[in-house]
């Protein structure tokens, strides 16, 4: 699968600040469920997106 390009561009700025953040991010949210909630929501959104917009198998699109 190829992702489009926005999908690329964003997956590229995270890995640019994955090593800093995985320095910072554990010790800030070990106590804060809510925050890790919705860091793993805004996580899945791009991914969302993208099958959101891929037809289902069988559907006639």
């Amino acid at each position: 699968m190829v992702d489009p390009a926005y999908l690329s561009a964003i997956r590229e700025s995270y890995d640019r600040v994955a090593d800093d953040y995985v320095g910072i991010a554990p010790a800030r949210f070990a106590a804060d469920a809510l925050g890790r909630g919705m860091l793993a929501a805004f996580a899945d959104r791009p991914q969302a997106c993208l099958l959101a917009r891929r037809p289902t198998q069988g559907s006639g699109r």
